[in-house]
């Protein structure tokens, strides 16, 4: 027995329709692992400066609260505690009235 032309053609169809499928998923899989990459990357870009600019502050701290000597003399002798305006002199004999 001899096979119709639309039987033959009708399974070239279905091979095609399942390649174009197959080549669908494969592309969206790929696009969405690349979709992710980039996202990973940009909060990880995000998160660094985020750290970075942390330990900038840090520092900017650490070095207001641990003037050299010379500074703390040109400042006017003594520290500020906090956000308190109570003053401690660096000179034991300078009195607060």
């Amino acid at each position: 027995m001899h096979s119709s032309p639309v039987a033959g053609n009708a399974n070239w169809q279905q091979v095609l329709r399942y390649s174009a499928l197959l080549f669908g998923v494969f592309y969206g899989f790929s696009h969405q692992r690349t979709i992710y990459a980039n996202a990973k990357a940009v909060h990880a870009e995000h998160e660094y400066k985020h750290k970075e600019a942390l330990i900038q502050k840090a520092k900017a701290e650490f070095a207001k609260k641990n003037l050299p000597p010379q500074a703390k003399a040109a400042d006017g002798g003594g520290e500020f505690l906090g956000s308190s305006m109570l003053r401690i002199p660096s000179d034991p004999k300078q009195h607060i009235c």
